[in-house]
């Protein structure tokens, strides 16, 4: 298993919507994809989850929400050789996934990729992180 994509979701709709844009952003095959899903949503909603798109999907955990706890238990099921983590409300740019695998494919050292966020207007909205002086986290965009 090549990548192993980990999201916590409550929300059919988005969860399918994500679901349907993953085959645009990354070329690799469907066996070398598992999608691994913490559903904090209502049971009856859970029924509407497409589970026919190109990447296999999978209701790894049904635990209450705790966005650290779910993530974890997911990576702890996951397969892959590399972990996405994705909110269910992300809609990846095609060829998105190949060019963080790319990237972190090239750095020597790299362990870690992230995203450029946009609004739905496109305008960038986070794009990294930086630290101060006493080594606490800020958004640059803040």
């Amino acid at each position: 298993m090549r990548l192993s994509i980990l999201v916590v979701s409550r929300t059919a709709e988005l969860l399918n919507r994500l679901n349907s844009a993953l085959a645009d952003a990354s070329h690799l095959k469907s066996n070398e994809v598992e999608i691994l899903v913490s559903w904090n949503g209502h049971r009856s909603e859970e029924d509407q989850i497409n589970q026919n798109n190109f990447y296999p999907l999978r209701i790894a955990c049904r635990d209450p929400y705790h966005f650290a706890g779910n993530m974890n238990s997911l990576a702890e099921q996951a397969a892959g050789d590399v972990l996405l983590v994705i909110n269910d409300d992300v809609i990846p740019d095609p060829g998105s996934i190949d060019a963080g695998l790319k990237a972190l494919n090239s750095i020597p050292n790299a362990g870690l990729i992230g995203g450029r966020l946009r609004s739905s207007d496109g305008m960038i909205s986070h794009d990294g992180v930086g630290f101060t002086n006493d080594h606490s986290a800020y958004n640059l965009f803040e």
